[in-house]
């Protein structure tokens, strides 16, 4: 796969990213990458797309080995052979390979009449080069007087190695017209005929004109570097991480191997123990056999005497001296046997071998000497700076409805508590009612589940509103009661009861300075810092006084109602979409990304998780049920959008928001 690299040098510029090498024949794709002629065409045929004999599915396109943008051909009807050779060549690359091969651009011009002549000009018009007197030529003539003309050398500098003309601004439905209309609704770019043939009823139809006034086409360039230094980021952050788990490897190795040479420095002392033990047991026994020996050498020693003494006293002596001698030495014969008997009765046989502690036969059938124990947790963000940077160039990279789905993370559990709501007030820390036996809100460590800190309040929490500019935090509750407070350093401080009692207040949200809420039978708001005693009504509506939802995205706000509908209006009431289906029993609780989806808890059933599309139109379920949590009464998002907590009895949920590949839909 050619993957896509920065220009660095003119030896890249010129390297076809397919094979490597030099370009042969040049030709570029309407994504302004450039190949060899001969590899883009082994490639169109072996993506799988050459249509077969009798195919019915074959596609009349193919994808860009560096970008992925999918081509189609220029002539949709020619046959798979002849796409590559269809394809414009890449006539800046190919003269700048000549340049610096030291050949000299000729005009095009004369070459035509079989002339020599030096170019100095190149028209991007006409995309040929010209001597001085054809291009004065050239510029005399009513057809070619305008056209944009500049020096041969500066042609390439001025190029990169691209050529504009390669994107083509005919229609491919129908190749006579010019394309010069975009559809919104398709995100489709077509021809004047298009749209009356296939855009009739489609409600945002622009001009490309009017489509590049917009303030979304300024300054392309920069937008798009804005993309890549955030890219550029997430790369550092991943090479940091690279490093970090390079640095870890090494730390566990160097861990390892202290434990091994710890290991073998005590079965050195070990083995040397044991080797003094060992010869010790040596020096006893052969002590023992000293005497023994020493014994018999003895004996042996005394009988060589007394043999020599009867030969002498036989020889010169008595028979009676004789006679005694022999007695004495019996006597002196059976005293050194006794002596030896008693001696070596108790002698054994010695046999010796190594018997080896149990454990070290366990070491010689084990086959590692340890295993390395990994702590993984999920990283949130990442993409959040990326995603941002792609919505200031009107490119919605968030998920989308037909591919965005869930997956449990972790959950959060307090025995005894009863939560009821929550909200994130950072990127780690949140805030969680408990409407249990006491009453009380907490802030939690969102990743650890960690409770840092706990304040009292008198009623039962309902819902929480936290306004990030001014540290605030609203708290309305099961009776008449809404409270404010404020955060600082983790802890909630100055809980006080707002003077206006008099409606029984829902689901709130804060947004620029104002406090929404949902009161009954209307939308009402109050400001954040007046001292206000009443709030103003923004629109009546059919909304209730129980548990319900509501969310305030932009100029929209977003809310439930008491006849089981999910609304979208305008901050001044003007309806944009009221969606009710039966199969939302009970939509009380609900969180709006920023893309315009609306994540959706159903309670109904021990509750699940729900996606409303864009445009309230249409609606799917993308968890059946919820991991811990049971009767869930609030959902939330985290401040990156990318984790959905839900809150129900003792248990807290966090789910990531992710793309589903499988129903990916280009």
């Amino acid at each position: 796969m050619a993957l896509s690299r920065p220009f660095n040098d003119q030896t890249e510029l010129f390297t076809c990213q397919i094979c490597n090498e030099t370009f042969k024949v040049p030709k570029i794709l309407p994504c302004l990458h450039t190949f060899c002629e001969q590899c883009i065409h082994e490639f169109i045929i072996s993506t799988g797309r050459k249509k077969e004999p009798h195919s019915t599915c074959s596609r009349k396109e193919f994808s860009c080995p560096t970008c992925k943008t999918i081509i189609k051909p220029t002539n949709t009807k020619s046959d798979i052979d002849t796409w590559a050779a269809d394809l414009p060549h890449n006539v800046s690359i190919r003269e700048m390979i000549a340049k610096s091969n030291g050949e000299n651009k000729k005009c095009g011009a004369c070459k035509r009449h079989y002339e020599i002549s030096e170019a100095k000009f190149w028209c991007e018009i006409c995309e040929e080069a010209f001597c001085d007197k054809c291009n004065d030529m050239h510029s005399r003539m009513k057809l070619s007087a305008l056209h944009n003309v500049i020096p041969v050398e500066e042609f390439a500098s001025l190029t990169y190695g691209m050529v504009v003309n390669a994107i083509p601004e005919h229609c491919y439905v129908h190749p006579s017209n010019l394309v010069d209309v975009f559809c919104c609704d398709h995100k489709i770019i077509c021809c004047g005929s298009c749209v009356s043939t296939m855009h009739r009823r489609c409600k945002r139809v622009m001009t490309i004109a009017s489509v590049m006034t917009s303030v979304k086409y300024q300054s392309l360039p920069e937008k798009i570097n804005e993309i890549k230094q955030a890219v550029e980021n997430l790369l550092k952050e991943k090479d940091q991480e690279k490093a970090g788990i390079k640095l870890a490897t090494e730390y566990t190795e160097e861990e390892a191997t202290k434990f091994l040479e710890q290991l073998k420095s005590k079965l050195d002392n070990l083995f040397d123990t044991f080797v003094k033990q060992l010869h010790m047991f040596r020096d006893e026994k052969y002590t023992s056999f000293n005497v023994r020996m020493r014994l018999l050498e003895q004996f042996g020693k005394n009988l060589d005497h007394w043999i020599r003494s009867i030969e002498v006293v036989e020889k010169f002596g008595t028979k009676t001296q004789l006679f005694i001698l022999v007695e004495k030495i019996k006597h002196h014969i059976a005293s050194n046997v006794s002596e030896i008997t008693r001696v070596h009765q108790r002698d054994t046989l010695v046999e010796l071998s190594f018997q080896k502690k149990g454990i070290f036969s366990q070491l010689e059938t084990m086959v590692e000497i340890g295993t390395f124990k990994t702590y993984e947790s999920p990283i949130f963000g990442q993409m959040i700076d990326i995603y941002k940077r792609c919505a200031g160039f009107g490119l919605n990279c968030y998920p989308k409805f037909e591919n965005a789905n869930v997956t449990f993370v972790e959950s959060i559990c307090v025995t005894g508590s009863k939560f009821t709501c929550g909200v994130c007030i950072d990127e780690k820390y949140m805030i969680i009612g408990d409407a249990g036996p006491q009453k009380k809100m907490y802030v939690v460590e969102k990743h650890s589940g960690c409770i840092v800190s706990t304040t009292d309040i008198h009623g039962d929490v309902k819902r929480l509103c936290y306004d990030k500019k001014s540290k605030q935090l609203f708290i309305s509750c099961y009776s008449e009661e809404l409270y404010k407070a404020e955060v600082k350093a983790k802890e909630i401080v100055k809980l006080t009861k707002n003077p206006f009692n008099k409606d029984h207040i829902g689901a709130l949200f804060s947004s620029n300075n104002e406090v929404y809420v949902v009161v009954n039978r209307a939308i009402k708001k109050f400001s954040i810092n007046a001292d206000s005693n009443e709030m103003s009504t923004c629109f009546n509506t059919n909304t209730g006084c129980g548990l319900n939802g509501m969310n305030v995205i932009g100029k929209y706000i977003v809310f439930t109602t008491a006849d089981k509908e999910i609304k979208c209006s305008t901050l001044q009431g003007k309806n944009k979409f009221c969606y009710k289906n039966e199969k939302l029993e009970s939509p009380e609780c609900i969180a709006v990304l920023s893309s315009g989806l609306t994540v959706v808890v159903d309670r109904a059933n021990g509750g699940s998780l729900n996606l409303l599309s864009e445009d309230g139109l249409k609606h799917r379920r993308i968890l059946e049920k919820f991991k811990n949590v049971n009767n869930p009464t609030d959902i939330w998002l985290d401040g990156n959008e990318e984790l959905v907590y839900v809150a129900g009895g003792q248990y807290i949920d966090a789910y990531r928001i992710i793309t589903d590949q499988q129903n990916d839909i280009r």
